[in-house]
């Protein structure tokens, strides 16, 4: 009798898992979907005009990715004009303060992750991700999916998907800053469908960690709203080259 009893609750444990992981899989299907993620496999080139809103401060930018490996972001920051570029596996920057400079170690990286457009889940095999359904909860009444990816870096990030038009409306990731663990929440909102591609307008970025103990200055703080975006549009490849002269 307790054989039959354990072998009972062995086959419900193994059914619920298969479960969850078909449940996983429609969603990650139906996510990619709305997305639009096979039609932006194909995309050449993406050109993004915006502004970011750092408390009161506004400042105008262009991000242009050219793939695979281009990427370029000018932005207006007090009358100054800030660069930063990435071709293939080498970075440059442009600011009024240093002049030219060129970019390593984890700015560098970081700019490699710029250029990946396409949100957290796209391409999440060639990425090497891991992502499991935690579950389900209530938001503001919506339903909403609860997922949990898993980078090659065992970095955790905590994804709420919309359950109705499975849209991502936040992630939240633990990061290790100057030697503190904070975390870096994304909100997305603002959805519109271009070109049959799903880009939301605005994103919204908060950190738990303080500036000067100041609550309303939180470390990577700020508002990003998208004024245009074009895909496959031409773009001049010279914006690349790293500039000989020493502005």
């Amino acid at each position: 009798m307790k054989r039959l009893f354990f072998l009972i609750i062995i086959f419900f444990c193994l059914y619920f898992i298969s479960l969850q992981a078909q449940n996983l899989e429609e969603i990650l299907k139906s996510h990619s979907k709305v997305m639009g993620f096979e039609k932006l496999k194909g995309i050449e080139t993406i050109t993004i005009i915006g502004e970011n809103y750092l408390g009161t401060q506004k400042i105008p930018f262009k991000t242009i990715i050219k793939k695979p490996s281009k990427y370029y972001h000018e932005r207006i920051f007090m009358g100054n004009e800030w660069i930063q570029v990435l071709d293939e596996d080498k970075a440059w920057s442009l600011n009024p303060m240093n002049g030219i400079s060129d970019i390593y170690g984890s700015q560098l990286a970081i700019l490699k992750k710029s250029r990946e457009y396409g949100g957290i889940l796209f391409k999440k095999e060639e990425k090497g991700l891991s992502v499991i359904l935690d579950g389900t909860e209530l938001i503001e009444e919506k339903k909403v999916f609860k997922l949990k990816v898993t980078d090659q870096d065992t970095l955790i990030t905590d994804v709420l998907m919309d359950a109705k038009s499975f849209y991502i409306i936040k992630q939240s990731t633990k990061r290790v800053f100057q030697g503190d663990t904070i975390t870096a929440t994304i909100l997305f909102s603002n959805y519109r469908v271009i070109d049959g591609i799903a880009v939301a307008f605005k994103t919204e970025t908060i950190s738990d960690k303080l500036i000067d103990e100041d609550e309303s200055r939180k470390l990577g703080g700020g508002v990003m709203e998208i004024k245009s975006i074009e895909f496959n549009k031409p773009i001049d490849e010279s914006i690349f080259i790293k500039p000989k002269k020493k502005w």
